[in-house]
């Protein structure tokens, strides 16, 4: 009977059994020095395949990972693969894996990511590929990742991100972008992420944003676009952005700013407005008092907060 299944329905019949069984084992081989696996045998026996939920292999020194040592896991939930020397994923990897709901591969040497590697993967709810070597990405590769919930990016070498690599990911939360070497970005880049929160885009080159750049991430409650090569933000550019509690914008080449770029903000729920300590005072007198209730000045040679201002206080001192 089983011969007239496809693989896919084959595999969903034999998770539906290993169901009943317990869903609680980890298999923890962090740091142990393993440089290869070259079956899943020496992970585990099949008496316990179907129970595994959890897979750490954090810490090691592995180069690759062949792609049968998950075969038959259905269960599983949670792989670490970070802190290794992986330069390379198998395209296959994670295709049996239907309930993964976090993959940690940073801290690897990956330069290049299969487009189908997370194609089977649609309760994926984290995904780190931070501090790798990616140089770009691929516009397809998060597209069936429509519960991803948290994505970082950030410590590698893109240059480019296509204008719809993001377009499935309308639960996503969480976007680090942070530590890459962007100079632009598309307008259209977030414009599905309408339930983003938390945005990091510090440290980059960027040298302009469109000023429609974050108008539907209408949750955004953070937005770091510090050390940049901003020269100027247009008026309207956070409109949209009425939740906003944090925005960080020193270390960046503003000439100045305009007096209108904060207006919708008087009546949002922003606190904390990051700024360079010499443009502080500059740029302080365009804020109303009821706008935030603080303004954090940041001394860049010493790299710490060295001074809070409180809008009342500093304008009560400048008349």
């Amino acid at each position: 009977m089983a011969s007239s299944l496809n693989k896919r329905e084959e595999l969903i019949r034999k998770r539906t059994m290993n169901n009943e069984q317990s869903s609680s084992s980890e298999i923890n081989l962090k740091n142990k020095s393993i440089e290869r696996i070259s079956s899943p045998n020496e992970m585990f026996n099949d008496a316990v395949r179907g129970d595994v939920v959890t897979i750490d292999l954090s810490f090691n020194r592995l180069t690759r990972i062949d792609a049968s040592i998950f075969r038959d896991l259905f269960n599983l939930r949670f792989v670490y693969l970070n802190n290794n020397r992986l330069v390379e994923i198998a395209a296959d990897l994670f295709h049996e894996l239907f309930e993964l709901v976090s993959v940690n591969l940073s801290l690897n040497k990956l330069t290049i990511l299969d487009t189908n590697l997370f194609f089977s993967n649609t309760n994926l709810a984290e995904v780190n590929l931070s501090f790798n070597r990616l140089s770009s990405v691929n516009v397809k590769l998060f597209k069936n990742c429509v519960n991803l919930r948290m994505l970082r990016l950030d410590g590698n070498r893109i240059e480019h991100i296509p204008s719809y690599a993001f377009e499935t990911l309308v639960m996503l939360e969480r976007l680090y972008l942070s530590y890459n070497q962007l100079e632009q970005l598309s307008k259209y880049l977030f414009k599905k992420c309408i339930r983003l929160k938390e945005l990091y885009l510090n440290n980059n080159q960027l040298n302009e944003l469109d000023a429609t750049q974050f108008d539907y991430c209408v949750d955004l409650v953070k937005l770091d676009l510090s050390n940049n090569a901003l020269s100027g933000i247009e008026p309207g550019t956070f409109d949209k952005c009425t939740k906003l509690k944090e925005l960080g914008l020193f270390n960046n080449r503003f000439e100045s700013l305009s007096s209108t770029l904060f207006r919708s903000l008087s009546s949002s729920s922003l606190q904390t407005l990051w700024l360079d300590t010499e443009q502080t005072g500059r740029f302080l007198s365009q804020f109303d008092p009821d706008t935030m209730s603080k303004v954090v000045a940041r001394d860049m040679e010493k790299q710490r907060v060295v001074k809070y201002y409180l809008v009342e206080q500093f304008q009560e001192e400048k008349a």
